[in-house]
């Protein structure tokens, strides 16, 4: 028993000096959401973009998260569903995520619930003039109200009306987000319009990977990101490699 217990003592001691002196502190991190991915594109991806921009490899990483799936409409109740969303949640709220690419649906889901920054915080007026075709807005009125009535949903049991919408919710979501059927909201209709993501579905970046084929998928800054500058210069990588 002693030399066993010398044994484990030992081996948590040697890992906790590799783990301190092999660790790199993430200076970005991105997320792609219901993406088709390659089967190295997560790993290029951080070592490209370090070296696109001028990122120090041996003192820093970049975190990439393409993998998350998650069942358009929001009506799925799955474990592999409720997993997916914890996981961003939990990445979200550690601050490991800065920019995010998501399908239409759910960008305009996440965006509603104030999980991304008014673009024009973030970046630079020429970056701002170049991408404002692409705008994808959203109401900050009708985010504030809905936002709200969330709050005081909250608590209440809504398994029933979820179950029984869950088809059509699925149905509508994946009518709008698709490519051919999508119509972009015009800020005109709305009553204090945000620009909180920029279109991306043509980037070279995304073509290139076959990324979204048929859906079409936003760009946004996070909004709890510590890394701005780093944000636009993904963008540019988006539009750019």
């Amino acid at each position: 028993m002693p030399t066993l217990i010398t044994v484990l003592v030992g081996g948590l001691v040697i890992s906790l000096i590799y783990h301190y002196a092999t660790y790199k502190p993430y200076v970005f991190g991105t997320m792609f959401l219901n993406a088709s991915v390659q089967d190295t594109q997560q790993e290029d991806l951080s070592a490209d973009f370090m070296e696109y921009a001028d990122i120090d490899a041996g003192q820093s990483d970049v975190f990439a998260d393409l993998s998350e799936i998650l069942t358009p409409g929001n009506s799925s109740s799955s474990e592999y569903d409720m997993y997916a969303i914890q996981k961003i949640m939990a990445e979200t709220a550690a601050g490991q995520i800065d920019v995010a690419v998501m399908d239409a649906w759910y960008f305009n889901h996440y965006a509603y619930n104030g999980e991304f920054k008014d673009l024009r915080e973030v970046l630079d007026a020429d970056t701002l003039k170049k991408y404002e075709d692409r705008f994808y807005y959203i109401d900050r009125t009708k985010a504030v109200a809905m936002q709200d009535a969330q709050d005081d949903k909250e608590g209440t049991d809504t398994a029933a009306a979820d179950s029984t919408d869950a088809e059509d919710d699925e149905a509508a979501a994946r009518a709008f987000e698709k490519q051919e059927s999508f119509v972009n909201p015009d800020p005109a209709d709305m009553d204090d319009p945000v620009p909180v993501g920029i279109i991306c579905t043509d980037a070279p970046y995304i073509q290139r990977n076959g990324n979204y084929p048929d859906t079409v998928c936003i760009y946004g800054i996070v909004a709890n990101t510590k890394h701005p500058e780093t944000c636009q210069q993904f963008l540019e990588y988006l539009f750019e490699k």
